[in-house]
């Protein structure tokens, strides 16, 4: 006998490939990410369809749920599968086609945390504070400093960043980040803020630095990699002497912390999940589920 499930006051909505590919339309993730959503969500919508559920609820999906535990796949396929019906369900509450019905719906635990500690708004503006600004040193850590908090850009990446990344564009200035090899990536957004500060950087540098010069530059010779980069060793140094002048002296505070601070923050603040995947460009989204 056909399940009728709740009745929503919207107009009759479809579990079917159209919605499938509405909802992937609207995903702003790679393309592999999609694929993946894409397949999970797939499997969601056979499973309501054998079941003969048209109108799934909030009890629904934890049956969902159990089926899913009992079918012997590991906690972190289950948690992907999970995570992709609850974004799904996110989307059409937002659309206004369809209520979450997945609010309250816990996902599966796995044995992986955070292996760094996050710091606060207030800390993060204490941090600032004391880093001085009164030498090209000082200006040129700052910089590095707001740029990691706000891009969510690793030590390796911000040692490797040329000055000719930095880009203007319609939308804001933007830095073309590069990879372990050096090539170019996808773009992050640079706020006026970190340009200010990157640009009264680069205003007292007196070292005739053209677009393939570093973006950041070290101030003795041991901090100075390939074509006179910084090593990603000193770009963490920077951070972790502004922590420790801060009185945040802990081993488990360090570059990488910034990154999670903001994403924390960023979470704590309403941002949806699909963003701040986005921003920490994690592969898996369970991983992003993480900060949460």
């Amino acid at each position: 006998m056909r399940e009728k499930g709740l009745n929503t006051g919207v107009a009759a909505f479809h579990f079917d490939r159209r919605t499938l590919e509405q909802f992937a339309a609207s995903l702003d993730l790679s393309p592999r990410s999609i694929v993946s959503y894409k397949k999970f969500l797939a499997y969601f919508f056979k499973y309501l369809s054998k079941k003969e559920i048209e109108r799934p609820e909030r009890e629904h999906i934890a049956a969902y749920r159990e089926a899913l535990a009992l079918s012997g796949r590991k906690e972190s396929t289950l948690f992907s599968y999970l995570a992709a019906v609850k974004a799904f369900f996110r989307w059409t509450e937002a659309e206004g086609l369809y209520p979450d019905i997945t609010k309250g719906i816990s996902l599966p635990r796995f044995e992986r945390t955070p292996s760094r500690k996050a710091l606060t708004g207030a800390q993060l503006k204490e941090i600032l504070l004391g880093i001085d600004r009164g030498s090209v040193r000082g200006l040129r850590d700052y910089a590095i400093f707001l740029l990691m908090l706000t891009a969510g850009l690793s030590a390796l990446e911000v040692s490797l960043a040329n000055v000719g990344d930095l880009r203007e564009s319609p939308e804001g200035a933007l830095l073309y980040v590069r990879d372990g090899e050096g090539d170019r990536r996808e773009p992050v957004r640079v706020p006026p803020r970190v340009m200010e500060a990157l640009t009264a950087y680069l205003k007292i540098r007196d070292d005739g630095y053209g677009a393939e010069s570093p973006l950041f530059i070290g101030v003795s010779p041991r901090n100075k990699g390939k074509n006179g980069h910084m090593t990603p060793g000193s770009v963490s140094r920077v951070v972790k002497e502004a922590l420790r002048k801060a009185g945040f002296d802990d081993a488990l505070l360090t570059a990488q912390s910034l990154k999670v601070s903001a994403m924390k923050l960023a979470l704590q603040g309403g941002e949806r999940l699909e963003d701040v995947q986005k921003f920490a460009r994690h592969k898996h989204i369970r991983t992003t589920f993480l900060y949460e």
